[in-house]
């Protein structure tokens, strides 16, 4: 964590830096060759993770901060502000990382079909379930203060309405929850952050099953041909899977990490493609209407919570990532990379704490906005540290175990 790392290593491919999936704690090297685990995608992992902790307290506190929850949103959302608390944009920035990080797994491994399976699930439900039981736990602690502040008129949230309150019944409804019915029904009201998973248990099936049971040519052409119509059948976002995995194909090859030719001809298309992300990333829900844009499909609109161009957005950022040492280095800060070591457990576990112990303090003290915020994140960052450490390393090492087991030799 507290290697210095240069922009040379951040171009270069390296070796694997983070939590492995046998939970231990690997440093970066450079590497002749091979794709490795870049630090700079664990830098923006983690600053997605801040942004979505942050829309969501927006969406309690201040809910014109979030146009999704408001009528009357501020003026502020419809401007590049907006990037530092786009939680529809960081989403689609962890689809995108989900579909790279799975084409790598799957390319480096040699598994059986099922024995993969079985372990991308559990490394998602455990944690998941986890989160719902911390949920529980919390809500039997304070049972009634969303629906209370739902009273109050300064807190006119539609967020609010997203969990359960009163009578929660017994702990095993929650680890259920977390287990299967949030892969049944993308949603869940113990913790309404993850409806994810069940996108993310999928889209990472198809990259997997696409990666091991294909290479060469028929592989890109089943990643291109999949990009198209899953997300046109089922969910838009399910196009992030695709395009991951073909960033990592990019990446594996040296695509991204070749000499970059010098002068205006290098700069000008990298400039568009850094500014055509960033302007399609900012705007948030209900832009395309706001700003009287002309009609198109909702999946297609500017600004589309769960349409494609939030997820063309993230894409083209993580390659302008992948591309340029200079933009990719405030991703490689210690406190970045921490954050992306604690990313998964950080998203697991500030929804419940919003549902009860932030709610409870805007209704019970007398603390000011920022005060409670500040209480919020502290709370959240030490107890994803601590969920990181008792839950998330633990299901890597379990993840780890049973996919070696289907470890072929030779």
């Amino acid at each position: 964590m507290r290697d210095i790392v240069t922009p040379e290593q951040i171009a270069a491919p390296v070796s694997p830096k983070g939590w492995r999936d046998d939970g231990r704690w690997e440093t970066a090297t450079n590497s002749t060759g091979g794709a490795g685990r870049l630090p700079v995608l664990d830098g923006l992992r983690g600053t997605a993770a801040f942004v979505v902790i942050i829309y969501h307290y927006l969406c309690l506190a201040h809910p014109r901060l979030t146009p999704s929850m408001s009528e009357a949103p501020n003026a502020i959302v419809d401007t590049p502000i907006n990037l530092a608390v786009n939680g529809a944009f960081a989403v689609a920035i962890f689809f995108v990382l989900s579909g790279f990080v799975i084409a790598r797994s799957a390319d480096r491994r040699r598994e059986t079909v099922m024995r993969a399976l079985v372990a991308r699930y559990l490394r998602l439900a455990l944690p998941a379930a986890a989160s719902c039981l911390l949920a529980w736990a919390l809500l039997t602690m304070l049972p009634n203060a969303t629906s209370e502040l739902r009273n109050d008129p300064e807190f006119s949230s539609r967020w609010l309405e997203y969990t359960y309150q009163g009578d929660i019944g017994s702990p095993v409804r929650a680890v259920y929850n977390g287990m299967i019915g949030i892969f049944e029904h993308g949603f869940s009201r113990w913790n309404n952050a993850l409806w994810t998973l069940k996108i993310e248990l999928f889209g990472s099936f198809a990259v997997l099953l696409t990666f091991m049971l294909t290479s060469g040519m028929p592989r890109f052409a089943m990643l291109v041909i999949g990009s198209v119509v899953l997300p046109s059948l089922t969910e838009p976002s399910y196009i992030a899977f695709g395009l991951g995995a073909i960033l990592y194909e990019g990446h594996r090859v040296g695509m991204f990490t070749r000499k970059a030719e010098v002068g205006w001809n290098a700069t000008v298309p990298f400039v568009l493609l850094l500014v055509t992300g960033l302007l399609l990333a900012f705007p948030g829900g209900g832009f395309h209407d706001r700003v009287g844009l002309p009609h198109v499909p909702p999946d297609w609109r500017i600004g589309g919570s769960r349409g494609y161009l939030h997820v063309f957005a993230a894409a083209l950022v993580i390659l302008c990532l992948l591309i340029s040492p200079a933009t990719a280095r405030p991703f490689s800060s210690p406190i970045l990379l921490w954050l992306g070591r604690v990313s998964f457990g950080l998203y697991l576990v500030h929804v419940p704490i919003l549902y009860t112990v932030v709610a409870h303090l805007h209704l019970d003290t007398s603390f000011g906005t920022i005060l409670i915020a500040a209480i919020f994140l502290a709370i959240c960052l030490a107890l994803a540290e601590i969920f990181t450490r008792l839950i998330d390393i633990p299901t890597l090492r379990l993840c780890s175990r049973i996919r070696s087991l289907g470890t072929s030799k030779g």
